[in-house]
């Protein structure tokens, strides 16, 4: 006998989301955090997913909670067939938001003698995946009889750190991403708009009227080493830099180790001509300016 236990609830917006590979006896759990700076809002997504196979035995559903501050702001949940979502929102700016999904299946068969439903399989967690953003179920073939209520398979956690409410614009990220694709957006800070007036150098000293970068060419190739970058911010009096490039013969560029806000974006860039923001040391990493290749 298949029922469905839980009523529907609307979904405040359109989210997109990721979709997977349809394996069988999974149940796929995740959220997603979002700072909506544009609107003054956090918004939050969580989903649970069933395989095919698993949908003939189970309807999903998922709870999502979004905090800010540590303190829960909202808490709703959604039934679905085969796939059951929940969009949830706070107004106001957080240095802290955060979002607890909660995962379930409920049985869509039961036994009509017992009056109570039949877990054929049961589910626990499937190891070697990424967590707590992503966690897969899987069922460990143990039999057991269950009461009609939902069965918690586990939950998802996602988090943004970062006391930050100027956010870069949705053009902007997207030139930042496609720049630098290791970027979490909720873990990226706008500190000062574009401009050609100054670039990282110069922000590593403290300087936003100038141009620097030759300067510190002591051999005249036209290329910042790391060994040279070493011996100027000695001479500036200057450290707590990173250099990133794609060896350590060519740094092309260098960032404050401090300057930024909250735990996940303490360092502080000025992108060349483009904006200044804080960020996370190592999500620069991988993209225009290549990798990490010394400091100080």
């Amino acid at each position: 006998m298949k029922t469905l236990r839980f009523s529907f609830m609307a979904a405040v917006f359109l989210c997109v989301f990721q979709s997977i590979e349809a394996m069988a006896y999974n149940v796929y759990g995740s959220s997603a955090i979002v700072p909506d700076v544009a609107n003054n809002k956090v918004r939050g997504y969580s989903r649970t997913q069933l395989d095919y196979d698993t949908a003939e035995y189970y309807t999903a559903y998922v709870c999502g909670s979004l905090s800010k501050n540590g303190v829960e702001q909202v808490r709703a949940c959604q039934g679905g067939f085969i796939t059951a979502s929940i969009d949830t929102q706070f107004t106001g700016a957080s240095a802290a938001s955060s979002l607890i999904s909660d995962h379930y299946v409920d049985m869509q068969f039961f036994d009509d003698e017992n009056q109570s439903y039949v877990d054929y399989t049961g589910y626990r967690f499937l190891p070697g995946y990424s967590y707590p953003t992503d966690w897969l179920f899987y069922p460990a073939n143990i039999f057991g009889y269950h009461y009609p209520v939902s069965i918690h398979l586990g939950s998802t956690t996602v988090s943004c750190i970062c006391g930050c409410t100027t956010r870069p614009s949705d053009s902007e990220w997207s030139n930042l991403s496609s720049l630098w694709p290791h970027l979490a957006r909720c873990q990226v800070c706008k500190l000062a708009p574009a401009t050609p007036t100054y670039n990282c150098m110069a922000w590593t000293l403290d300087d936003t009227t100038q141009w620097w970068w030759l300067q510190a060419d002591s051999d005249g190739n036209g290329k910042v080493s790391v060994s040279e970058l070493n011996a100027f911010y000695s001479s500036k009096g200057k450290s707590n830099i990173a250099y990133y490039g794609f060896s350590a013969a060519e740094v092309k560029h260098v960032a404050k180790k401090s300057g930024g806000l909250g735990v996940d974006c303490q360092v502080s860039s000025k992108l060349g001509a483009l904006m200044r923001m804080a960020h996370d040391m190592t999500q620069l990493e991988g993209g225009t300016y290549g990798n990490i290749v010394g400091g100080n």
